[in-house]
């Protein structure tokens, strides 16, 4: 088979290295200068291997900076497209080599060896996107507010004990109250309304001024303005006919993996049982596969990879996640679903999957300092890249 002939060129060694050259805080508030490092890595390295490139720039509102998300196309001179992406921001003081670089480095070794096949039947778009995790805007002036109240020391560190202890109880109560008959502006309102017996005034003052903030967005809307900045730019820069793009492979988080029993978690309200055709090579609570998500217009996609996942080469143990919903009904039920790249994609309802090792349900350093090279199975992270690979010929019907 040709697709077994090209996987079986995948190195562990060039995923390494990605993520070594990659591996550090990308954050526009803490270190610009590294995030636009990685941007010129991926475009450097795009234009090593013949794509065509470009830089899709983007502004948010509120902070006076051009971000880009970095494109290479493998241009066949088709109408249809397949993209694959992957984020290349981090949030403040995360090293991310999980979160995002072990995406990265799939997506350019799949992209060195789809580059070298001589024919497919669409054109193929590689896209790092930026601001995937967090509007720097909303970010400043929440830092800026956490000085003021103090709440945050110089270092935008929790001032107190009890500062740290009142958000996390504040987050927890708007979490529970959010439900798809209330606004995220009602949840603030509840939630604070809640702990106002035992706020000071400078922490009430905090809460009603971070609600003016992030309390007017809804379940839908927080899409774009939020989190997924960049895709969401790319998105509504698009033609208004989308058709020419047949299917979105969305990396996310595709390095750790875990043998050991409960380490993988679901949230509260799955039903396991909702899972019963899927191929694991154990329980559902052991961590040692990847997570394929689709909505109601990616399901053929999503089984596609799970095909090639499935290839004796290849044997990946994998979890299909299908919803069978649209994008707003995915945003009140399941929004944990919506936290990538895919996400804007959903929205205007073009086919599009997310490829994750489920984030904070199985990753213990999600979201810390300690996210580095170390904690990666590269193993793990050859199988996905080889099943991506071989889900873009399969697509193409190179067998």
């Amino acid at each position: 088979m040709v697709i077994n002939s090209v996987i079986k060129n995948v190195q562990a060694e060039n995923l390494y290295k990605h993520v070594l050259e990659t591996e550090g805080i990308r954050h526009p508030l803490e270190t610009l200068e590294k995030l636009e490092e990685t941007a010129q890595y991926l475009l450097t390295l795009f234009e090593n291997i013949g794509l065509v490139t470009r830089e899709h720039f983007f502004e948010v509102e509120g902070f006076n900076y051009s971000f880009r998300n970095i494109e290479g196309l493998l241009d066949f001179d088709k109408e249809q497209e397949l993209i694959i992406c992957a984020h290349y921001d981090t949030i403040a003081e995360c090293l991310g080599a999980n979160d995002n670089s072990s995406a990265l480095a799939v997506m350019l070794e799949a992209a060195r060896l789809l580059a070298k096949q001589e024919q497919h039947d669409y054109n193929i778009r590689f896209i790092g996107f930026c601001l995937e995790e967090e509007n720097p805007s909303r970010v400043l002036k929440e830092q800026e507010l956490g000085k003021k109240f103090g709440i945050l020391d110089e270092n935008n560190r929790f001032a107190t004990l009890r500062a740290q202890k009142i958000m996390e109880e504040h987050f927890d109560l708007r979490a529970e109250v959010f439900s798809d008959d209330k606004t995220l502006s009602e949840s603030w309102d509840i939630a604070t309304k809640q702990l106002r017996p035992k706020l000071s005034d400078q922490e009430l003052q905090y809460f009603l001024a971070l609600q003016e903030i992030y309390g007017q967005d809804t379940a839908i809307s927080w899409i774009g303005n939020s989190i997924t900045l960049g895709s969401y730019a790319y998105v509504q820069a698009l033609p208004q006919d989308k058709q020419q793009i047949s299917g979105v492979f969305n990396l996310e988080s595709v390095g750790y993996a875990s043998n050991q029993y409960n380490s993988q978690t679901f949230p509260d309200w799955v039903d396991l049982s909702m899972f019963p055709s899927n191929k694991l090579n154990s329980d559902l609570l052991i961590g040692n596969f990847i997570g394929v998500f689709s909505d109601s217009n990616s399901y053929h996609i999503a089984k596609l990879f799970c095909d090639q996942c499935n290839l004796e080469v290849i044997d990946l143990p994998h979890l299909l996640w299908h919803y069978p919903s649209s994008f707003d009904k995915i945003a009140y039920e399941m929004p944990d679903m919506l936290r990538s790249d895919h996400a804007p994609f959903w929205k205007i309802n073009v086919p599009a999957i997310m490829i994750c090792d489920t984030l904070d349900f199985r990753y213990p350093y999600y979201h810390t300092k300690a996210d580095t090279i170390d904690k990666l199975n590269f193993d793990f992270m050859t199988k996905v890249c080889q099943a991506t690979i071989a889900s873009v010929m399969a697509f193409s019907k190179i067998d």
